[in-house]
């Protein structure tokens, strides 16, 4: 069975409340799941349950080959989470420096790097085949055991941190260049289609909204952002290849532009690609 079957499978366990108390999570959901991410959970020294700090015991310590703890989860009861994160971060100020924090009520995942939340997940509600994506990102043995979990929930904090400072940031502008550019990064950023009011309350109020997306300045910073995210033409092609749906309807609506408009800009970029690719060739 599949990550993403198992996590279907949860998902209709909490729905008709299956599981509700924290022994129920930890057994019925959190050791499920490192199981199917490859965790050797019946290896207490790796998957140590009950893991002793200074003062208390963190439910479960993720740990290498060392025995050094790299991951901390710390698990509620179903519906009993806000707030908890604190009690999280004791243990791991009592323990030292643990690279990945996780908070869980079986329903809900929050995920933490250096105490920010990099990330949370719903299990009742969002698309497992995301959900399954994250937990392979942060949580995957094979990841934690290379380092690779680590360094990508690093580039995802610094990622939280730099969305969060343009947010704080974006109404002191005043260059309209640097806020098209930084409307186009935050929206690139931007998955979930979110209102636009809010963005709208975000920007300087000499500046339109309207006309900043509309302007060939934003077009062309969302080109820039396609090339940047996308660096290789491995990974462009790949990207276009793998989008589900009309893409010039689905990426417009994210970014905010009129199909044609989006299409055009896939179009330059995977032209520029091609150009790039034919170059290489012909020195080869």
């Amino acid at each position: 069975m599949t990550l993403k079957k198992h996590i279907d499978d949860i998902r209709d366990k909490l729905v008709e409340m299956k599981i509700r108390t924290e022994a129920a999570v930890s057994q019925g959901i959190v050791l499920k799941l490192l199981n199917v991410l490859g965790w050797p959970i019946f290896n207490t020294q790796i998957v140590h349950p009950e893991y002793s700090v200074a003062k208390g015991n963190i439910d479960f310590a993720l740990c290498d080959s060392q025995l050094t703890p790299l991951v901390f989860i710390e698990v509620k009861k179903v519906g009993k989470i806000e707030g908890e994160e604190q009690q999280l971060f004791k243990y791991i100020r009592d323990y030292g420096v643990v690279p990945i924090g996780v908070l869980t009520n079986g329903r809900e995942w929050q995920f933490f790097h250096l105490k920010r939340k990099v990330c949370e997940l719903d299990l009742t509600i969002e698309d497992s085949t995301k959900d399954a994506e994250r937990f392979n990102r942060y949580l995957n043995y094979e990841s934690i055991r290379t380092g690779k979990a680590v360094e990508a929930i690093k580039k995802d904090y610094e990622q939280v941190g730099q969305q969060k400072q343009v947010a704080t940031q974006l109404p002191k502008m005043w260059s309209k260049s640097k806020v098209t550019q930084t409307v186009a990064y935050r929206q690139w950023c931007n998955e979930t289609h979110e209102p636009w009011e809010k963005v709208r309350g975000m920007i300087p109020s000499q500046f339109s909204l309207e006309s900043i997306l509309e302007s060939d300045a934003y077009a062309y910073h969302v080109k820039q952002l396609m090339q940047t995210y996308y660096d290789t033409p491995e990974k462009f092609h790949n990207w276009v290849k793998s989008f589900k749906g009309d893409m010039s309807k689905t990426f417009g609506l994210r970014m905010r532009l009129t199909p044609e408009r989006a299409q055009k800009i896939v179009d330059e970029v995977k032209k520029a690609y091609n150009s790039t690719a034919q170059r290489s060739n012909k020195n080869e």
